[in-house]
């Protein structure tokens, strides 16, 4: 089994650029937050204007491939919470024997 973990994603710098974006995810591995974040964000996304006075659209596009590990500025272990081998979301409460799978019966390393 392995913990989860929640990274905090900084891409761009809106006090330096046009545009910032920030995201929390929930995964095992920088790898997998990094993919995780990838499939959730559109190529290309109209925002509704602050106000509508002569605005007739936003539109915010988004590179993807640009975004990697390199944007996780912080992570921290999300506390009693695991993703075993069989792919089921565990807590510590429900672990049979205080360290294996109610799922499968694997042991948590």
């Amino acid at each position: 089994m392995s913990k989860l973990k929640s990274y905090h994603f900084s891409a761009g710098d809106s006090s330096k650029g046009a545009i910032g974006i920030c995201a929390r995810i929930t995964a095992t591995s920088k790898k997998e937050a990094v993919a995780l974040l990838k499939q959730a964000l559109p190529e290309e996304e109209r925002i509704r204007p602050y106000n509508d006075t002569g605005v007739d659209y936003i539109n915010v596009y988004i590179n993807e491939s640009a975004i990697t590990a390199k944007d996780i500025d912080e992570w921290e272990v999300v506390e009693s919470q695991f993703i075993c081998e069989c792919g089921e979301q565990v807590t510590e409460d429900e672990l049979i024997n205080g360290d294996e799978c109610p799922n499968c019966g694997r042991a948590v390393e």
